[in-house]
């Protein structure tokens, strides 16, 4: 039992935190230990070269040669047919949107930081650029670059190839290894198809690659501390966090990541008594400005750019508070008298989805009594939209009768609404009055939730007519607005007696008899904020001129940022909660399927998102290979059977774990249930499972000659460029055979479509040919050769099978 308690405690301690950092040791005087050993066989010193045979960074020319010709290798495979389809694939739509937006600078909400999307608009921008973007029309006839606009992505994935390599060099690894792990990512199938489209996952993998090469930089320095390199390495970390987190809410995950291997720098340093209490404090410093303020500067600066460019109202305003919305230029709304009477005439909003209540003059489709009643999301002066605040004589309270009350004539004199007033609204234009039927609501439950409708009774109301004002919120600068309704600084529910429930609108729309827009209820367990209403604009005419006016209070940068972040995440909420969740985390460390990326019939085409089985394999072969050697290491030192103590051993050991928690850290959330589960969103994992390949390969291969490490390393590279030819049909949207499509379809789950191909033929021509129709010749084109070879053989009359006229 000891020996099992023993274990696992010595388990549980090295693999939740030091499996990835090496062991923890006892605070001993003149203990160090680091990641990059002195004596390990594969780190040989490049920094201390001298400087003439370096390039920034302290590079070796040696492995320039390596990164040229790396570079060169993937930009023609993410380059190849890089316009076709002239079609929008996937979510190309969506990014593309984002740069219509940005140039017309109307507003619009995403559901990820701004950063890659004013990228793209910035291409769009040099590229004149100044159309809508139409999902219907194709690019070439909209005048979209986006040539241009998927070579940006190319870029950015061609990035990630060199940070590899100098990652695994600047970790102390070999050139063979760098090498393996670069080509390796060249050819992986999926990071190519992400790599050439207008997305934004090639870019957010390079900030992420870049961050964790710029802190690998910076631990080469970590025994000249306060240097120049030392601030520059750790400076350029905390810019890749920025760019990381800017560019996708997912690079929180590489910001805990750097968060962890910070903590683990400053514990080492905790742990070695020749560093004094006050450098450690200076470190401690120096982090938390390099590795927090830094990037949540860069992260506040993209957004007050996105912020800043975006000056005119658009599709997603109505997500924004009006304050925010009123600093949109077309949206200047003028002053409103405050002060709130019986008979005068409103606007009234609703402070959740920030709807107008509206009526259209259009019944129910159940009865000709009952006007729909609705919120109108559109922004803008609707005479629908305007109400007239009356009251009524009544000879007893209204929850105690059903008898019908007769209307109050317009008063003489003003008469303030208080808190409590009993009131009933009259369509301004109608003149019909909001009415709680004791029918279900039209869409939502009806336990809960009752119709509302504009109903008109000649010469008197029904008392679920009348309403209650419940005053529950008010601007404190305003203090009459917590006793009587005063415009936009009084927020208030609304009550019937009648009926017992508070009127009550949300999200849901209508049906198409409705015209889709927001449904209005009546519930009677109503969430309290969606039962809130307000006074946009108030008119009386007898009001004194001199009237005291209000306005919506102008709003600063620090309110907007905070509103569009608030807004962000709703807006992500919403998307993810209709997103399709049919891939399961655990499918994806064995590539069980894809995403469907585009298909075109006719053509017989289709682009798949999906991976190089060989390097998915290999790189999930790593990821357990390493946990099992962990465990075994740890085992036999338990049992003091071996000792792994040797700094080269420990350097494997360290770098190895400290990948696989970066992998782990990329890929716990989604397994958890954190957001879609869709293949590419495990492609920041696959990264770093990648590098660990690199790792493997050097601890496998230590002990063999140069020639044979060569050798394998070959053999992984050309068998991963067979693998991916075998794919490339649905990686480029090429020409394929139902045949071979079907051959290299080893699982069932599988799912990209081989049927869609044709049979006989195995690519697409074009060719043009005579034809003798009647003794007319002409010129026609067809895609089959089988089926041309037939038309020529039997010189048959023309049939329009399988032709078109040229």
């Amino acid at each position: 039992m000891n020996l099992i308690h023993n274990f696992l405690n010595k388990f549980w301690l090295n693999f939740l935190f030091v499996i990835g950092f090496g062991n923890l040791k006892h605070r001993k005087k003149g203990q160090n230990y680091n990641f990059l050993s002195d004596d390990t066989i594969f780190l040989k010193n490049d920094l201390k070269k001298t400087k003439k045979f370096q390039l920034f960074g302290g590079i070796p020319f040696e492995d320039i040669y390596n990164l040229f010709g790396l570079v060169i290798v993937s930009f023609i495979v993410r380059l190849y047919k890089i316009d076709y389809p002239e079609s929008i694939v996937f979510e190309e739509s969506h990014f593309g949107k984002s740069v219509s937006h940005y140039i017309k600078r109307s507003f619009f909400l995403d559901y990820d930081p701004p950063l890659v999307r004013l990228l793209f608009a910035f291409v769009g921008f040099l590229c004149g650029f100044d159309n809508d973007w139409d999902e219907e029309i194709s690019y070439i006839e909209l005048g979209i670059p986006y040539v241009a606009l998927r070579f940006m992505s190319v870029i950015m994935g061609v990035l990630i190839i060199p940070i590899a390599y100098l990652t695994i060099k600047s970790a102390g690894f070999s050139k063979i290894a760098a090498f393996l792990v670069s080509a390796l990512l060249i050819f992986e199938n999926g990071l190519v198809t992400q790599g050439r489209l207008i997305l934004h996952g090639s870019s957010f993998l390079t900030f992420t690659a870049f961050t964790f090469l710029m802190w690998v930089k910076f631990y080469t320095e970590e025994k000249r501390p306060f240097k120049l390199w030392w601030w520059v390495w750790m400076t350029l970390t905390g810019v890749g966090l920025g760019l990381t987190i800017s560019a996708c809410l997912e690079g929180f995950f590489t910001m805990v990541f750097i968060g962890l291997l910070a903590i683990k720098y400053l514990w080492d340093l905790l742990s070695d008594l020749r560093t004094s209490f006050t450098q450690i404090a200076k470190n401690l410093f120096a982090n938390a400005l390099c590795l927090i303020v830094i990037p949540i500067i860069l992260y506040i600066i993209f957004f007050f750019i996105h912020i800043a460019i975006l000056k005119y109202g658009g599709a997603d305003e109505l997500y924004i508070s009006p304050e925010f919305r009123k600093t949109l230029n077309e949206y200047s709304m003028d002053d409103t008298p405050i002060d709130v009477a019986y008979d005068s005439v409103i606007t009234l909003r609703h402070v959740v989805t920030g709807g107008y209540l509206h009526s259209h003059q259009i019944p129910y489709p159940r009865s000709q009594d009952d006007d729909i009643l609705s919120l109108l999301m559109h922004v803008g002066d609707d005479e629908d939209n305007f109400w007239t605040i009356r009251t009524v004589k009544f000879a007893e309270s209204p929850e105690n009768t059903k008898e019908t009350q007769e209307l109050q004539e317009p008063q003489e004199s003003l008469d303030w609404i208080y808190d409590g007033a009993l009131i009933h609204l009259e369509h301004f234009e109608t003149e019909r009055s909001l009415h709680s039927n004791a029918t279900e609501a039209p869409v939502s439950d009806g336990e809960f939730q009752k119709e509302v409708s504009a109903r008109l009774f000649e010469g008197f109301l029904d008392t679920t007519d009348l309403w209650n004002v419940e005053i529950v919120e008010s601007d404190k600068s305003d203090p009459e607005s917590s006793e009587r309704l005063r415009a936009i600084n009084t927020k208030f529910r609304l009550y019937n007696h009648e009926t017992r429930c508070y009127l009550f609108s949300h999200f849901i729309k209508l049906p198409a008899w409705g015209s889709d827009e927001i449904e209005v209820t009546c519930a009677t367990n109503a969430n309290y904020q969606n039962s809130l209403w307000y006074i946009e604009t108030n008119s009386h005419p007898d009001l004194p001129e001199d009237t005291e006016m209000v306005n919506y209070k102008k709003i600063g940068f620090l309110r907007k940022f905070y509103e569009t972040i608030v807004a962000m995440w709703e807006y992500r909420n919403e998307r993810y909660s209709d997103a399709s969740t049919s891939h399961s985390p655990l499918s994806w460390l064995f590539l069980n399927d894809g995403v469907s990326f585009w298909k075109d019939e006719y053509e017989e085409r289709q682009i798949y998102l999906f991976g190089n089985p060989f390097v998915w394999y290999i790189s999930t072969l790593a990821v357990f290979g390493f946990v099992a050697a962990k465990l075994g290491i740890m085992i036999l030192e338990k049992r003091r059977i071996s000792n792994f103590s040797t700094a080269k051993a420990k350097h494997f050991e360290s770098w190895a774990g400290i990948l696989f928690i970066g992998w782990l850290l990329h890929y716990l959330p989604y397994l958890l249930g954190y957001g879609p589960t869709h293949l590419h969103y495990y492609f920041p994992s696959l990264y770093f499972a990648i590098l660990l390949i690199g790792i493997g390969f050097d601890l496998l291969t230590e002990r063999l000659t140069y020639k044979n490490r060569i050798i394998i390393a070959a053999i992984f590279l050309v068998t991963s460029i067979y693998v991916f030819t075998l794919f490339s049909p649905i990686t480029y949207g090429g020409p394929w055979t139902r045949s071979e499509c079907n051959k290299v379809k080893l699982l069932n789950s599988w799912k990209y479509n081989c049927d869609l191909y044709d049979k006989d033929y195995i690519e697409e021509k074009e060719e043009i040919i005579e034809i003798d129709y009647e003794n007319s010749p002409g010129s026609y084109y067809t895609k089959s050769p089988a089926f041309l070879t037939q038309v020529v053989e039997a010189k048959t009359t023309y049939t329009t099978q399988g032709m078109e006229l040229w």
